[in-house]
């Protein structure tokens, strides 16, 4: 049935005009017309005001919340020093949110332990423990505990602006300390649990320093 639909198909000249032309070309160029163009010319009264310089690019990753929040932080900062162009670094709240949700995650788990593995609310916390998104009240968590930093001092890296396989071994990282959580959970004490906690934050860290680089210190002057 399904080869004599395409052969009916085929019978009509204006489809195989469109395949013709669908072959070769991408479909939003052939469907456009012209005159549905002129039609609806933009054409506007009022200018908004170019607000922050360089245009930012996220690249293949999940930060655009970063981005949307350090664009609108760096405004009051360019009027304030008269500046033309300026970026805040947006790589600097990205390590300390992998390091807040790891931990956030490791927490969880501890929490939950007595859950089942299987369960929706184990499942859940194990999907994505580190996802790359956010929202207005997680930057706003980091910037009140680590500051803001220009982008000129802490760049994005190669893995910051490609996140997905970072992303991938810091979660099966968790995973694996997760499991190894639960089991410690039944047969260790409360302190030596914490000191296990300890060393797998202190993992995590480690891989974020080699992929997106040591950011400088919350603590620190730094020279601009």
């Amino acid at each position: 049935a399904t080869e004599e639909w395409v052969r009916q198909t085929l019978k009509d000249p204006k489809n195989r005009l469109a395949l013709a032309a669908l072959s070769s070309n991408p479909a939003a160029s052939v469907l456009k017309h012209t005159s549905a163009v002129i039609a609806d010319t933009q054409t506007f009264n009022h200018k908004i005001a170019l607000e922050g310089s360089p245009v930012t690019n996220q690249r293949s990753s999940g930060r655009c919340w970063l981005f949307a929040a350090t664009n609108v932080f760096r405004v009051a900062i360019m009027k304030r020093y008269e500046l033309d162009k300026f970026e805040l670094s947006q790589a600097y709240l990205f390590f300390w949110d992998k390091v807040e949700k790891a931990n956030f995650f490791l927490e969880n788990i501890l929490d939950t332990v007595d859950e089942p593995l299987d369960g929706r609310l184990v499942a859940t916390l194990l999907a994505s423990p580190v996802g790359d998104g956010g929202q207005w009240d997680m930057v706003a968590n980091l910037v009140a505990k680590y500051g803001l930093v220009p982008q000129s001092l802490y760049p994005d890296s190669f893995n910051a602006e490609n996140t997905a396989f970072m992303d991938r071994l810091i979660t099966t990282k968790l995973r694996e300390d997760a499991l190894r959580l639960r089991a410690l959970c039944a047969t260790s004490s409360r302190r030596s649990i914490a000191g296990e906690k300890e060393h797998m934050m202190q993992e995590i860290v480690r891989i974020l320093t080699i992929s997106l680089g040591p950011p400088p210190a919350a603590s620190d002057d730094f020279t601009w």
